[in-house]
């Protein structure tokens, strides 16, 4: 059975936090808003160019603590990414149980691109803000980086946490079959008590 704990709280924040935040996207007549789903625009608010390969699914695995979100288990968590070429990916993981009243979503940004050859069975890698030029190849392949953001609250969207990721680690193994692998990670954010964890795992294709 699924264990999670609701924190009874503030649900939502100052309107100024909310424009602050980086789940909160308002530009006004382009269409974005707060109910649009991140992965389905570029990385400032912008939609991105149509270009971009878009795929679905289940994750493998998506559980952990986020803001008032304590314990959720998103053992039916949907993904959703987005490629685009070899400069980025951007993939989304969400939970949510309606009963319960509870959502949490973490949205990985990878500059690089999840077809970065360093993302490979066995790699290991931390990423935070020192690490940005740590993954840089010598055959001309941009630097690997993977930045994550968390998002919770008490539905799908309506958020009353927000927050990037201080540290992001990521390992890499072989997936299902040969073009594929899986990647797991774990996202330490800052909670409202002290240190949470996000971790999480899908498989991806490589070609």
């Amino acid at each position: 059975m699924t264990h999670m704990r609701w924190i009874v709280g503030t649900l939502l924040l100052p309107i100024g936090a909310l424009v602050m935040g980086g789940c909160y996207y308002d530009f006004g007549d382009d269409g974005d808003r707060a109910d649009t789903p991140p992965s389905t625009r570029g990385d400032y608010g912008g939609t991105p160019s149509t270009n971009a390969v878009r795929w679905s699914g289940r994750a493998d695995t998506f559980r952990g603590d986020l803001g008032q979100v304590e314990g959720f288990d998103g053992a039916q968590a949907t993904i959703s990414g987005s490629d685009y070429g070899t400069s980025s990916s951007s993939v989304r993981i969400d939970a949510e149980n309606t009963a319960d009243r509870w959502w949490a979503m973490t949205q990985l940004s990878v500059t690089g691109s999840l077809h970065h050859p360093s993302l490979v069975p066995g790699a290991h890698m931390v990423f935070n803000s020192r690490s940005r030029t740590s993954t840089r190849t010598t055959t001309g392949a941009p630097a690997l980086h993977v930045s994550a953001l968390g998002c919770s609250g008490p539905r799908l969207n309506q958020f009353s946490y927000d927050r990037s990721a201080d540290e992001v680690v990521v390992d890499v193994s072989a997936g299902p079959t040969e073009d594929t692998r899986r990647l797991t990670f774990d996202a330490t954010f800052a909670g409202p008590s002290g240190q949470q964890h996000v971790t999480g795992s899908f498989v991806f294709d490589t070609q």
